[in-house]
Parts: C-alpha cells; sequence; structure tokens
C-alpha cells in the first residue's frame, strides 16, 4: 500500500484567531483569499461552513469548476473538505483527496498560524 500523499502550506495571519476563523467560515468570502477562485454557488444553502456544507466554486479563466463539502469542523481548530467532483479530472484520479486546514503553533510574534494540509490516499 503506498502512503498518503501530503502536501503542506503553513501561513501566519497577523489577526486574532476569533478573527481568523469568523472569516474562514463565511463560504462567501472563498474568493478573497484564493486566488484561483472567482465565484463560489452555495449548493447546499448554507453561508457558513458546517459538517455537509456543500459548494461550488468557479476558477479564473472561466473552464473550469469545483465542487466542495465540509466534512468536519471542530471550532477555532480544524476544517476538513473533501473533492467530490471537478471538472480537471483530481476527484477521478484521487479519490480520497481532502484537505485539512488547522490551527498550528503560533507563530514567534504569537500570531495564529494555519496550517493547510492536502492528503490524499490512491485508490487501486
Amino acid at each position: 500500500m503506498q502512503p498518503p500523499f501530503r502536501s503542506k502550506q503553513e501561513v501566519i495571519i497577523n489577526a486574532p484567531l476569533e478573527e481568523v476563523w469568523s472569516f474562514s467560515m463565511d463560504l462567501t468570502k472563498i474568493p478573497e483569499f484564493h486566488p484561483r477562485v472567482v465565484k463560489v454557488d452555495l449548493l447546499s444553502g448554507k453561508t457558513l461552513r458546517e459538517p455537509g456544507a456543500s459548494y461550488q466554486c468557479h476558477l479564473s479563466g472561466g473552464k473550469h469548476t469545483c465542487i466542495e463539502k465540509d466534512i468536519e469542523i471542530v471550532p477555532l481548530q480544524k476544517i476538513v473538505t473533501v473533492l467530490p467532483e471537478d471538472t480537471f479530472g483530481i476527484s477521478k484520479i484521487l479519490r480520497d483527496y481532502r484537505v485539512e486546514k488547522r490551527r498550528s503553533k503560533r507563530s514567534a510574534t504569537g500570531q495564529p498560524r494555519w496550517e493547510l494540509a492536502t492528503i490524499t490516499r490512491r485508490q487501486p
């Protein structure tokens, strides 16, 4: 069995944890922080993240979209999102693709640090 693919990015945000969490919970704000997302359709009718909330992201260039679904929320700690469908083929190749956004240790300046980890297993 192959080990899971992992990709990790980390960002330091100079704002109180509660403000960062509140901003990231609002699905309508995704285009404000994701450089490739220009529009979000709220498929489940929810504007705030919660387990089961799904939304479609329209990517810049107008050719591609992806449907994302939040499956786990741990307040002020972690958001887990899966990618059940997309137009560029990731969901077909990497069926267990998921993204975990989680709080990690504070930076040297005491500001919240967020870690973005992509975790997936390849299906046979």
